[in-house]
């Protein structure tokens, strides 16, 4: 069970109450939470010392790494709101969020330096280990350390913006979303629900921290006073090795990873006691050979707006409701409404929360924020039903949102990039099932010119990231539209000769 008072900054709360206690496991180091604490209060002076003061927005282009964990804990001492970038981002996706946030400093990891060494920014500081390290803010007594602790502790309130993450959106623009110290802290406690934490527990950071599904783990981690394993990287070998190696008791994978442990005949570690499975639609199949493996497997359905898991299917449930994203967590309210807002009962409808955990707002952005939300519930833009037992059931999403390994793309976002060449007059992106990936991109584009597959291609590389480029683009002269200028996706998808659900 959860038992932090959550009136003092976290760090520095479970470092008094656990401080020999785990807090970080990293190759074949352990860092105990005091370790943690004294490192993190070295970092957040030497911010300080550069800059960065209470309320800036402070963006992190960072690995998956400790340095994440301190960087983002540094900046929560101060006051200061931590904006993870996702590294596979390209410099102009990046330097759109750099300004759409307010970005007051740009921290990367120095060993990301050089990649991102073109990006145009006034003030940059790259995260040095050597510097998180040492004590070079430090006096070496014990009294100044707790001073130094003691010193951060005005600037926390459950109020305080604690993260703002960008998510895609239908617009094809990533909208910004902000999250509270309190809505992470209920979004744990809705896991506490679901699992009953404690501090005997390892958490595997096996998602990208720059995701919401990878960032709760981080938290979930850090309020329970647990401690967080860190596999070498985010590839199937990294992952399944540090299985192993740290004897998880949580783990959280996309369904890519999952046929990778199967398809390679991994065993489920003995400590762990659930696999949750989100990212996207799930293989029934998949997650049938997986339990009958002996995976603890629990698919759970949310997003960034709702920060992350808000129900969930439990392993026990599979076998009646395969197909099911399983029931609400804790005190979630979530409800079907049609298109004039009145309740559905097991029909398909649009998805609505009602949560502590849900998001304050998009940054910049109050009128998509009243868009979103009605009588306090969240739309979600899904689509889906509630059986008669109270289980979910996701249809689909309402906005056009691929996902594909994990990753949210908006095919609004890729249509605009493909339109952007020379020579393309139209285009439609679409996703189409795949063994590997779940979903994979792929494109029409519509030109009257000399125009081929390639060309487009390497138009795009400069576009977007890699990860969002379509895996086949087909040409053709005309897109089929209706008379109000939507595609006629059945009539395209026949011209290809393609059938897709």
């Amino acid at each position: 069970m959860i038992d932090i008072s959550n009136t003092k900054h976290w760090l520095i709360e479970q470092a008094e109450k656990f401080n020999s206690s785990p807090a970080v496991l990293i190759n074949n180091s352990t860092i105990n939470y005091s370790e943690l604490c004294e490192s993190v209060s070295n970092l957040a002076l030497h911010f300080v010392s550069k800059g960065i003061i209470e309320n800036d927005n402070i963006a992190v282009l960072c690995g998956n790494n400790i340095e994440f964990v301190k960087t983002v804990n540094a900046l929560w001492l101060i006051g200061a709101v931590p904006v993870p970038i996702n590294t596979r981002n390209n410099f102009d996706e990046i330097g759109f969020q750099l300004k759409h946030a307010n970005i007051k400093f740009l921290l990367i990891e120095k060993s990301l330096a050089e990649k991102f060494s073109q990006i145009s920014f006034e003030k940059k500081i790259i995260i040095n280990r050597v510097e998180q390290s040492t004590d070079k803010f430090h006096s070496s007594t014990q009294n100044s350390k707790l001073e130094t602790r003691n010193s951060f502790h005005s600037t926390f309130y459950t109020r305080h913006s604690a993260l703002i993450l960008f998510t895609s959106g239908s617009s094809g623009k990533p909208k910004a979303v902000v999250h509270t110290f309190s809505s992470l802290y209920e979004s744990v406690l809705l896991t506490d629900d679901l699992c009953k934490l404690n501090t005997k527990d390892v958490w595997l950071a096996s998602l990208p921290l720059y995701h919401i599904g990878g960032f709760m783990i981080f938290v979930r981690a850090l309020l329970s006073g647990a401690a967080l394993a860190f596999p070498g990287s985010l590839n199937y070998e990294n992952i399944s090795t540090a299985l192993q190696k740290y004897n998880p008791t949580y783990v959280s994978i996309v369904s890519t990873t999952l046929k990778q442990f199967l398809d390679n005949r991994i065993n489920p570690n003995e400590n762990l006691k659930h696999l949750f499975l989100g990212g996207g639609p799930l293989d029934e199949e998949l997650c049938s050979s997986a339990i009958a493996k002996g995976f603890p497997i629990v698919k759970v359905y949310g997003s960034t707006e709702t920060c992350s898991m808000i129900s969930a299917l439990y392993t026990e449930d599979f076998e009646n409701k395969p197909n099911s994203a399983g029931k609400p967590l804790g005190k979630t309210k979530i409800k079907i409404l049609d298109k004039n807002n009145r309740e559905l009962t097991g029909r398909v409808g649009e998805i609505i929360v009602q949560s502590k955990s849900l998001f304050k707002g998009y940054y910049n952005d109050d009128e998509e924020t009243k868009k979103k939300f009605v009588n306090g519930f969240y739309c979600t833009g899904d689509l889906g039903s509630i059986d008669n037992e109270g289980f979910l059931f996701v249809q689909s999403r309402k906005t056009e949102i691929i996902i594909s390994g994990g990753e949210n793309i908006s095919t609004k976002e890729v249509e605009d990039a493909i339109k952007s060449c020379e020579s393309v007059i139209d285009a439609f992106v679409f996703g189409i099932e795949d063994e590997t990936w779940g979903e994979a991109v792929y494109a029409v584009a519509a030109s009257n010119k000399n125009i081929n597959e390639r060309i487009i291609l390497e138009h795009l590389r400069n576009k977007i990231a890699s990860y969002k480029i379509p895996k086949k683009i087909f040409l053709l002269e005309k897109i089929p539209h209706t008379d109000l200028g939507k595609v006629k996706k059945e009539e395209l998808l026949k011209l290809l000769n393609l059938n897709v659900h």
